[in-house]
């Protein structure tokens, strides 16, 4: 038998729907939290909630490399404020968010050249 979870093709989305939060998640694919947990170990092999984080923990390190500030990535993807966010950042990836952004940890899963700016405190204006 199909679940509704098995057709749901768009995680990242969604996961940012939900604000990173499993109780949201759950909500949003209409299931109970029980039921997403056992999917997420059948088809991510970990828990929604350590899901989330790192989803959440790459958006972040894709900002940091565009040249944000903590404080605005922190705000941004709604981290409870930047040392939560610095906090959770050092868990996934061991190292903080300050060392990966001035370029002293060279991480081969980072495919981006960038310039860290100085000083930037607020996101990079966008032009539409």
């Amino acid at each position: 038998m199909r679940t509704v979870l098995q057709a749901i093709q768009n995680w990242e989305e969604l996961a940012a729907k939900a604000e990173f939060q499993a109780g949201r998640l759950s909500l949003l694919c209409r299931v109970s939290p029980r039921q997403l947990q056992r999917f997420f170990k059948l088809r991510f092999n970990t828990s929604p909630s350590d899901w989330l984080r790192q989803r959440r923990c790459l958006l972040a390190k894709n900002l940091l490399a565009q040249g944000w500030s903590n404080k605005a990535v922190a705000s941004d993807l709604r981290y409870a404020d930047p040392s939560h966010f610095c906090h959770e950042f050092k868990k996934t990836f061991r190292t903080s968010p300050r060392l990966f952004a001035a370029g002293l940890i060279s991480d081969p899963s980072v495919q981006y050249d960038f310039q860290p700016a100085k000083n930037k405190t607020h996101p990079p204006s966008q032009t539409v």
